[in-house]
């Protein structure tokens, strides 16, 4: 396996997480199956969507997250990678998070 930055993990993670609840509009049978308008995170009409879209928008906000820490300029390199590594906990279960992530 090639080495993934916690960064590059993370976003891997959410794209999937994503794609997993991608917006859907209900049919005539009740599935979801084409895009539609409503709800800001996830097009459903918010009395259909249930967890897809806070599930959407948690990953909208995470993504913020990562990507305002992956790129801070700021010295506090430490306080950063504690950031990631808790995001990242969540996925510890996932074939390439690395050990040495846990704190």
């Amino acid at each position: 396996m090639t080495a993934l930055t916690l960064a590059d993990f993370l976003r891997a993670r959410l794209g999937e997480d994503e794609s997993d609840h991608y917006p859907y509009q209900p049919s005539d049978d009740g599935d979801f199956t084409t895009p539609t308008s409503g709800c800001v995170h996830c097009g459903i009409p918010a009395n259909k969507a249930g967890d897809r879209c806070r599930v959407l928008a948690d990953v909208e906000a995470k993504r913020r997250i990562v990507e305002r820490e992956a790129n801070s300029l700021t010295p506090t390199t430490w306080r950063r990678e504690l950031v990631l590594r808790d995001l990242a906990s969540v996925y510890a279960q996932h074939p390439d998070y690395e050990e040495s992530w846990r704190r």
